[in-house]
């Protein structure tokens, strides 16, 4: 079983780490397209964590499609397109900015508004 050095670093979570070394060997091509990884409780006792660690970490990766999910198979890597360069990061607001969010809500899937329900004073029937 491929292990990880997991190193607790100030304001980064323990899952973070996992996830961005398993990120890494996909990436670098340590683990290929197919390739099974270890079950949640199988790693988590490996790396001596607990089971959500391992949780949080396949979530992220299961979102950012490095990993795909087999029920009761369990997890494999997935065919990934890797960038040649890294995309460039959000400028830091600056003083008196506000933040900037990498996601949009569409007005297209805002659910439509119907009429409310019969409220204090109406008469309801």
């Amino acid at each position: 079983m491929r292990t990880y050095d997991l190193v607790k670093r100030p304001g980064q979570p323990l899952y973070e780490s996992l996830y961005l070394a398993i990120r890494e060997d996909i990436r670098a091509g340590r683990l290929a397209p197919g390739d099974k990884l270890p079950s949640k409780r199988a790693l988590a006792a490996n790396l001596e964590v607990g089971k959500t660690t391992v949780e949080a970490a396949y979530a992220q990766l299961l979102e950012e499609g490095y990993i795909a999910s087999a029920q009761r198979r369990g997890f494999f890597v997935e065919a990934v397109e890797i960038p040649e360069s890294p995309p460039a990061p959000c400028p830091p607001a600056g003083k008196g900015q506000k933040k900037r969010h990498l996601w949009r809500i569409s007005s297209a899937t805002a659910p439509a508004s119907s009429p409310s329900p019969s409220g204090p004073g109406s008469s309801g029937r």
